[in-house]
Protein backbone atom coordinates (compact mmCIF):
# COMPACT_ATOMS: atom_id res chain seq x y z
CA UNK A 1 0.00 0.00 0.00
CA UNK A 2 1.18 3.52 -0.62
CA UNK A 3 0.17 7.08 -0.10
CA UNK A 4 1.20 9.79 -2.54
CA UNK A 5 2.85 12.74 -0.88
CA UNK A 6 3.24 16.27 -2.15
CA UNK A 7 6.97 16.98 -1.79
CA UNK A 8 10.40 15.37 -2.07
CA UNK A 9 11.81 13.29 0.72
CA UNK A 10 13.84 14.96 3.44
CA UNK A 11 16.81 13.04 4.72
CA UNK A 12 16.73 11.82 8.30
CA UNK A 13 18.94 9.46 10.21
CA UNK A 14 17.36 6.88 12.45
CA UNK A 15 19.16 4.63 14.86
CA UNK A 16 17.68 1.16 14.69
CA UNK A 17 19.44 -0.53 17.58
CA UNK A 18 18.87 -0.19 21.33
CA UNK A 19 22.55 -0.71 21.97
CA UNK A 20 24.88 1.77 20.39
CA UNK A 21 26.95 -0.36 18.03
CA UNK A 22 30.01 0.35 15.97
CA UNK A 23 29.85 -1.16 12.52
CA UNK A 24 33.12 -1.21 10.66
CA UNK A 25 33.32 -2.40 7.10
CA UNK A 26 36.93 -2.94 6.10
CA UNK A 27 36.00 -4.88 2.97
CA UNK A 28 32.89 -5.00 0.87
CA UNK A 29 32.22 -8.64 1.80
CA UNK A 30 33.03 -8.49 5.50
CA UNK A 31 32.18 -6.40 8.50
CA UNK A 32 32.50 -6.45 12.23
CA UNK A 33 29.71 -5.48 14.64
CA UNK A 34 30.88 -4.78 18.16
CA UNK A 35 29.20 -3.27 21.19
CA UNK A 36 31.18 -0.20 22.25
CA UNK A 37 28.82 1.26 24.83
CA UNK A 38 25.64 0.65 26.78
CA UNK A 39 22.96 2.86 28.32
CA UNK A 40 20.83 1.06 30.89
CA UNK A 41 17.16 1.95 30.69
CA UNK A 42 13.96 -0.08 30.86
CA UNK A 43 10.98 0.08 28.54
CA UNK A 44 12.59 1.54 25.43
CA UNK A 45 10.81 0.44 22.27
CA UNK A 46 11.84 3.38 20.09
CA UNK A 47 14.68 5.80 19.55
CA UNK A 48 15.95 8.37 17.09
CA UNK A 49 19.00 10.64 16.91
CA UNK A 50 20.01 14.28 16.69
CA UNK A 51 23.57 15.59 16.36
CA UNK A 52 25.33 13.52 19.02
CA UNK A 53 22.21 12.63 21.02
CA UNK A 54 19.71 9.78 21.15
CA UNK A 55 16.09 10.56 21.90
CA UNK A 56 14.40 7.56 23.54
CA UNK A 57 10.73 6.59 23.55
CA UNK A 58 10.76 7.11 27.33
CA UNK A 59 11.35 10.83 26.76
CA UNK A 60 15.01 10.69 27.79
CA UNK A 61 17.68 12.48 25.79
CA UNK A 62 21.05 10.69 25.94
CA UNK A 63 24.38 12.29 25.06
CA UNK A 64 26.69 10.32 22.76
CA UNK A 65 29.66 12.66 23.29
CA UNK A 66 31.49 9.58 24.58
CA UNK A 67 29.92 6.64 22.68
CA UNK A 68 31.53 4.13 25.04
CA UNK A 69 29.67 5.75 27.95
CA UNK A 70 26.36 7.31 26.81
CA UNK A 71 25.02 9.65 29.51
CA UNK A 72 21.68 11.18 30.50
CA UNK A 73 21.22 14.71 29.21
CA UNK A 74 17.56 15.65 29.68
CA UNK A 75 14.02 14.30 29.82
CA UNK A 76 10.49 15.13 28.79
CA UNK A 77 7.57 13.65 30.71
CA UNK A 78 5.28 11.69 28.39
CA UNK A 79 1.69 10.59 29.09
CA UNK A 80 2.73 7.10 27.97
CA UNK A 81 5.93 5.55 26.65
CA UNK A 82 6.62 6.39 23.04
CA UNK A 83 6.19 3.45 20.70
CA UNK A 84 7.89 5.51 17.99
CA UNK A 85 10.18 8.54 17.93
CA UNK A 86 11.11 10.78 15.03
CA UNK A 87 13.59 13.65 15.25
CA UNK A 88 13.42 16.36 12.60
CA UNK A 89 15.24 19.67 12.99
CA UNK A 90 14.74 21.01 16.51
CA UNK A 91 11.72 18.83 17.25
CA UNK A 92 11.16 15.30 18.49
CA UNK A 93 7.85 13.64 17.65
CA UNK A 94 6.73 10.89 20.02
CA UNK A 95 4.00 8.47 18.96
CA UNK A 96 2.51 6.83 22.04
CA UNK A 97 0.63 3.58 22.43
CA UNK A 98 -1.50 3.50 25.59
CA UNK A 99 -2.96 7.02 25.52
CA UNK A 100 -2.64 7.31 21.75
CA UNK A 101 -1.09 10.70 21.06
CA UNK A 102 1.42 12.51 18.91
CA UNK A 103 3.56 14.54 21.32
CA UNK A 104 5.82 17.27 19.95
CA UNK A 105 8.88 18.36 21.94
CA UNK A 106 11.27 21.18 21.16
CA UNK A 107 14.81 19.83 21.66
CA UNK A 108 17.05 22.77 20.71
CA UNK A 109 18.63 22.41 24.16
CA UNK A 110 18.92 18.62 24.74
CA UNK A 111 19.39 19.25 28.48
CA UNK A 112 15.93 20.83 28.72
CA UNK A 113 13.53 19.36 26.14
CA UNK A 114 10.13 21.03 26.27
CA UNK A 115 6.75 19.65 25.23
CA UNK A 116 5.19 22.21 22.89
CA UNK A 117 2.25 20.33 21.36
CA UNK A 118 0.06 17.26 21.54
CA UNK A 119 -2.58 15.70 19.31
CA UNK A 120 -4.63 12.97 20.99
CA UNK A 121 -6.47 10.21 19.17
CA UNK A 122 -9.02 9.07 21.80
CA UNK A 123 -10.82 6.65 19.45
CA UNK A 124 -7.59 4.98 18.28
CA UNK A 125 -7.05 1.42 19.43
CA UNK A 126 -3.43 0.49 18.64
CA UNK A 127 -1.09 3.41 19.09
CA UNK A 128 1.39 4.97 16.71
CA UNK A 129 3.79 2.35 15.39
CA UNK A 130 5.97 4.48 13.09
CA UNK A 131 6.16 7.97 11.62
CA UNK A 132 7.69 9.75 8.65
CA UNK A 133 7.84 13.52 8.11
CA UNK A 134 7.62 15.42 4.84
CA UNK A 135 7.96 19.19 5.13
CA UNK A 136 5.34 20.18 7.74
CA UNK A 137 3.34 16.95 7.65
CA UNK A 138 3.93 13.89 9.82
CA UNK A 139 2.43 10.64 8.52
CA UNK A 140 1.50 8.11 11.21
CA UNK A 141 1.20 4.32 10.86
CA UNK A 142 -1.50 3.54 13.44
CA UNK A 143 -2.23 -0.19 13.27
CA UNK A 144 -5.91 -1.00 12.68
CA UNK A 145 -6.63 2.75 12.63
CA UNK A 146 -4.69 3.04 9.34
CA UNK A 147 -2.56 6.00 8.31
CA UNK A 148 -3.04 9.60 9.44
CA UNK A 149 -1.48 12.82 8.15
CA UNK A 150 -0.94 15.60 10.68
CA UNK A 151 0.06 19.19 9.90
CA UNK A 152 2.81 20.22 12.36
CA UNK A 153 3.62 23.63 10.82
CA UNK A 154 2.42 25.17 14.09
CA UNK A 155 3.87 22.72 16.68
CA UNK A 156 1.65 23.85 19.60
CA UNK A 157 -1.45 23.03 17.54
CA UNK A 158 -0.97 19.92 15.36
CA UNK A 159 -3.97 19.36 13.07
CA UNK A 160 -5.16 16.11 11.45
CA UNK A 161 -5.35 16.62 7.68
CA UNK A 162 -6.57 13.21 6.54
CA UNK A 163 -6.67 9.51 7.34
CA UNK A 164 -6.88 6.29 5.38
CA UNK A 165 -7.88 2.79 6.44
CA UNK A 166 -5.66 -0.11 5.43
CA UNK A 167 -7.91 -2.81 3.99
CA UNK A 168 -7.39 -6.21 5.56
CA UNK A 169 -4.65 -5.33 8.02
CA UNK A 170 -2.78 -3.00 10.31
CA UNK A 171 -0.45 -0.14 9.31
CA UNK A 172 2.76 -1.20 11.08
CA UNK A 173 5.47 0.88 9.41
CA UNK A 174 5.77 3.75 6.95
CA UNK A 175 8.69 4.97 4.83
CA UNK A 176 9.00 7.56 2.14
CA UNK A 177 10.74 7.55 -1.22
CA UNK A 178 10.48 10.61 -3.48
CA UNK A 179 6.81 11.68 -3.33
CA UNK A 180 5.42 8.29 -2.31
CA UNK A 181 4.99 6.74 1.14
CA UNK A 182 4.94 2.97 1.50
CA UNK A 183 3.01 1.35 4.33
CA UNK A 184 3.79 -2.09 5.70
CA UNK A 185 0.72 -3.88 6.97
CA UNK A 186 0.05 -7.20 8.62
Amino acid sequence: NYIKMKNKMKARFKLLLLLYLLISASKIKSQSIQQIGYYNVNGVTALSSKSGYMVLGTGAVVSLANPTLPSFSGNISLSSIGSSVLVSGNYAYFGTAMNVSLIIAEITNPNFPLQVGIKSFPAASNGIFRMVKNDNVVYLAMGTDGVYSVDVSNPPIPVVIDSMAIAGGQARDIVQYANVAFVAHS
